[in-house]
């Protein structure tokens, strides 16, 4: 009988465990083992060192080399008749050797120029042009002269291109920096100037302009320009608002002393005797 009412009361008693508990033990399991687990991937696995794939260099395309043989006979003639070498240039150049595009002053004739007349004489009155224009110039900062070579642009008026004075003055100019001319007020394309060889002043360095702003935007075409020799103020303003150095001589002309009229405005300033 007793053993019987202890089955009963043991039966009839409710369990320890409930199943809502049953539920969230079996749930907090599975969470510590997957903690475990990305733990396990993430932190305490060594990770597998992989090799490290080297790309090879893209490989250069192989042409056969190209074999050019010099032309003999008549049409090597012509051909070499034909090649462009500019009048004033010593040499061949490649175009690499060019500075801003332009032939250096150091490989053309005009370098090494000495004329029929007495060098010393030349530097001399070359030396008086360059105070001459000293004077004119107003700018502080600019050293004065500039060094040999570099490039200078003379600007003068149609009228005034065959005067013996303006000749002198590019000749002067000419022998000691890279040197362009823009003709004013043009009527014609090209100019040619007198008593200027070409080795000095080739035709293609003589540019001509119909206007005020067609001479601005010839000169903005070059680059390094050291100065501007113009006669115009709206020049100097325009081209002044681009970084470049514009000396003025726009003097009215003066006949007297025995100057003729034909002489230019920039030979009156600049050779005055």
């Amino acid at each position: 009988l007793l053993t019987t009412m202890a089955v009963e009361s043991a039966v009839q008693e409710p369990s320890w465990l409930s199943e809502e508990d049953a539920d969230a033990l079996l749930f907090t399991g599975l969470a510590v083992m997957g903690v475990a687990i990305i733990s396990y991937y993430f932190l305490w696995k060594p990770e597998v060192q992989r090799p490290e794939q080297v790309r090879a260099p893209p490989r250069q395309p192989q042409y056969p080399p190209v074999v050019r043989e010099e032309p003999d006979g008549e049409i090597g003639v012509m051909m070499a008749s034909s090649t462009r070498h500019p009048p004033h240039m010593k040499d061949h150049l490649r175009s690499s050797s060019l500075v801003d595009g332009l032939v250096p002053f150091g490989a053309t004739f005009a370098s090494t120029f000495t004329g029929e007349e007495d060098m010393e004489q030349l530097r001399r009155d070359r030396a008086f042009v360059l105070a001459r224009i000293q004077t004119l110039s107003t700018f502080t900062s600019f050293s004065f002269p500039p060094p040999r070579g570099n490039t200078i642009i003379v600007c003068f008026p149609e009228a005034d291109v065959h005067c013996p004075k303006l000749a002198r003055v590019l000749v002067l100019l000419g022998t000691y920096y890279n040197l362009f001319v823009v003709v004013g007020e043009a009527t014609c394309q090209t100019y040619e100037m007198d008593h200027v060889p070409s080795q000095i002043l080739p035709r293609h360095r003589i540019m001509a302009a119909k206007s005020i702003m067609g001479r601005i935007a010839v000169v903005r075409q070059l680059q390094r320009v050291e100065f501007v020799l113009d006669y115009n103020d709206t020049v100097q303003e325009e081209l002044g608002r681009f970084g470049f150095r514009v000396i003025l001589y726009n003097k009215p002309k003066k006949i007297n002393n025995g100057t003729s009229k034909d002489t230019s405005l920039l030979g009156q300033v600049l050779l005055p005797s």
